[in-house]
């Protein structure tokens, strides 16, 4: 006072930092491979209008891309923009279990921290094939459709396609000739397979996606080569010598269209003259013009047994021999004489 006096009262005051408060919305806890998410956070505190920064950590290091308010973020503390909206996007690159640890940092000293975690996965491929037989014939085109999805997926697909053995058939995928190149799909696909082989053959298509996810499917074929049948009519056993006969051969294969060709030799060689359909055959390989009936004669000139070697092929590379057996006979000449004298 003005006295001199002095009177000190202490005045208590119990100071409090208030917490930040984040509420996190449309997060996702289950989500899919390199494929973006997206979610937002709100941040509020008690009696504080200030500005807020903030760090996204992932966890483990490096599983994916972060961006904030739809621009790159590449670590660091940075400002936040909208308090009531910090927009969080996310697109793993590692499947698994992984987190994001947010730190929300005021001007006061205040500091929260959350993390939020993420089930990575990687759906399967799926690969549903339809009108698949597996019996097929050398050189006869087949044909299979398959179709391809994926779960949570809108992406395209690619796929190879390889013969195992290799070099056993030609492929078309999609009505274009397919040499084992990753092509796109459609979303129905239609595949012929023409094997060039007999036996066991798979087709092996391998799925990608554009996520890294791959699926491989094994179709299975048993290839046959059916047998070349000739028939043979009107032939006969004995012949005369220089005596043309004439018969027929009939030649098919199941499952075939393609060509034939003949070849006939004689044995022992040089044993008579051939023709086919009329005409005089060289011995050479040749196309048969008329494989339900082959005319074939044959002028013998020697006598004794003879055979005929017929040799058929198509072009699958199968071949057959047919052996025809003649006896070749001259029948003595009979004399008569008539009115003879003895003097």
């Amino acid at each position: 006072d003005d006295l001199g006096g002095e009177k000190e009262v202490p005045i208590t005051f119990n100071v409090t930092n208030p917490g930040i408060n984040l509420t996190v919305t449309n997060k996702q806890e289950n989500i899919i491979f390199k494929t973006a998410t997206n979610f937002n956070v709100a941040m509020k505190k008690d009696y504080y209008s200030g500005a807020y920064d903030y760090i996204v950590e992932q966890i483990p290091a490096g599983s994916g891309r972060v961006t904030i308010d739809g621009v790159a973020y590449s670590g660091g503390t940075a400002a936040v923009t909208n308090p009531a909206n910090l927009r969080i996007g996310f697109t793993p690159t590692v499947e698994g279990r992984v987190s994001l640890k947010i730190t929300i940092k005021d001007k006061v000293g205040g500091e929260v921290a959350e993390t939020y975690d993420f089930n990575v996965t990687n759906p399967a491929i799926a690969v549903n094939v339809t009108g698949h037989k597996s019996d097929a014939n050398v050189n006869i085109p087949t044909t299979f459709n398959f179709a391809v999805s994926k779960p949570n997926y809108s992406g395209g697909f690619t796929a190879k396609i390889v013969t195992d053995p290799t070099n056993t058939g030609t492929i078309k995928l999609n009505n274009s000739a397919h040499t084992g190149t990753a092509v796109a799909l459609q979303a129905n696909n239609t595949v012929v397979f023409t094997p060039t082989t007999a036996g066991a053959i798979v087709l092996k298509i391998l799925v990608s996606d554009n996520l890294g996810g791959e699926k491989e499917i094994a179709i299975p074929f048993t290839v046959e080569n059916p047998a070349i049948e000739v028939t043979i009519t009107n032939k006969e056993s004995s012949v005369l010598y220089k005596s043309t006969t004439t018969f027929n051969a009939s030649i098919s294969k199941a499952n075939y269209s393609g060509k034939f060709n003949y070849r006939i030799s004689t044995s022992p060689a040089a044993a008579g003259a051939i023709t086919v359909g009329g005409k005089a055959h060289t011995g050479n390989y040749t196309e048969v013009s008329a494989p339900a009936g082959l005319q074939i004669g044959f002028t013998p000139v020697i006598e004794g047994y003879v055979s005929l070697l017929l040799e058929i092929e198509d072009e699958t590379g199968n071949k057959t021999e047919k052996t025809l057996d003649f006896n070749v006979t001259n029948p003595a000449v009979n004399l008569t004489i008539n009115n003879s004298g003895t003097d």
